[in-house]
């Protein structure tokens, strides 16, 4: 680093300290770098990555488990698995998890050394050692694991029950964990009660409503769908209060403090430094009629109209009505292009917006007719039969 600082910079912009620097005053005029910080709401003067925050994934069942399997394992046996934007967990849907598990195995053959292929990290063991410690510490934290494939420096384990603590780990180690998941929102719950801080990436994949609704709600500090950027694997966590560059971490703005100078009066100051100066309050009575006048009226829709709710109220009725004189018959029918949005029948979560034309009903007449009688029992009036 001292080498690298020297030929990069100035000797006087910069020093090296041989300890750690406790001075008050410096740390609190100082702009301060801190690569593993635990802070998720870091001061203004902190660049704080929080790089012991979890990155999740997600496999729904609409993805390309292929192209899935591909970017995960990438991304997870990657420089040795060092990465702090490395998968620490897959949640996989249990549709798919058989072909994305078989997909994950015929990728890790492929890829057949990740420190062959991107090189363990420098100054961290090998790949080889850190998997078969960790594997051995997985197996007697939770004996119910289950080993997908295993090599010398990557291994691929499923979590069958939610009660494993190896859920709530985050890992440097080439291990990639998978943990089947029943619909959308059980993955969405599970990562917000996994974690109190947001998440420090989540990768989404599956079609593009499914993307949209996972970035959605699960709280993480950036989302990807269906892609992981390899550059995002380089280098240390983003800084928490900065949004975030695939590209790069510290951008010139980070280490800028703004200083604005205005050479040209906007037009609002030359209207009142105008009014100001007035010798009569005529300009001053004409600025606070023109503030306080009424907004212009919004253009809506003409309204006045029934909703489908009371029409079927009014129905009802007038059959009840008609119950004497002419029996009648209701079907209540949901029409093919009222559903209400659903990537794939999964339940979706209430007030997320995600609604194609609301779940909305229409009452339809399929026919009068007149009948001496029903053959429904001893029944005499209108019947309403339901069909949701």
């Amino acid at each position: 680093m001292r080498d690298t600082l020297k030929t990069a910079l100035h000797p006087d912009t910069f020093a090296i300290a041989s300890s750690p620097i406790r001075d008050t005053a410096i740390l609190n005029s100082a702009i301060r770098i801190d690569q593993n910080s635990s802070e998720n709401v870091p001061k203004a003067n902190h660049l704080a990555s929080p790089s012991r925050n979890r990155t999740f994934a997600v496999v729904d069942r609409t993805s390309d488990v292929k192209s899935a399997a591909r970017e995960l394992v990438a991304a997870r046996f990657a420089f040795g698995g060092s990465s702090p934007y490395a998968p620490d967990l897959v949640l996989v849907n249990e549709f798919v998890k058989q072909d994305f598990l078989q997909a994950v195995v015929d990728e890790s053959r492929k890829l057949n050394s990740a420190a062959r292929i991107y090189g363990d990290a420098k100054g961290k063991p090998s790949s080889a050692s850190r998997v078969s410690n960790s594997l051995e510490a997985l197996k007697k934290a939770d004996s119910n694991l289950k080993t997908i494939i295993q090599e010398s420096n990557a291994v691929v384990l499923e979590l069958p029950t939610r009660s494993s603590e190896l859920l709530q780990v985050k890992t440097e180690a080439p291990v990639l964990a998978a943990h089947t998941i029943k619909s959308l929102d059980d993955a969405i719950d599970f990562i917000s009660n996994a974690d109190s801080a947001p998440a420090l990436a989540a990768y989404h994949f599956g079609n593009p409503q499914v993307g949209k609704y996972l970035a959605q709600f699960v709280d993480a500090r950036v989302s990807f769908v269906n892609q992981i950027p390899r550059e995002l694997l380089v280098g240390p966590a983003h800084p928490a209060s900065h949004p975030v560059d695939p590209s790069t971490r510290y951008t010139v703005d980070m280490f800028t403090l703004a200083r604005p100078a205005f050479i040209q009066p906007t037009a609002t100051s030359s209207e009142i430094a105008a009014i100001m100066s007035a010798a009569n309050g005529s300009a001053a009575q004409k600025f606070l009629e023109k503030a306080l006048s009424p907004l212009k009226a919004m253009k809506r829709k003409p309204g006045g109209g029934v909703g489908m709710f009371f029409l079927s109220f009014f129905c009802h009725i007038h059959t009840c009505q008609l119950a004497n004189f002419s029996p009648c018959r209701f079907l209540r029918t949901r029409l093919p292009h009222q559903r209400r949005y659903d990537p794939h029948h999964h339940h979706q979560r209430h007030g997320s917006g995600n609604y194609l034309a609301g779940q909305e009903w229409e009452d339809s007449i399929l026919g009068f007719s007149r009948l001496n009688r029903l053959r429904l029992g001893t029944r005499q009036d209108g019947v309403i039969a339901g069909r949701m």
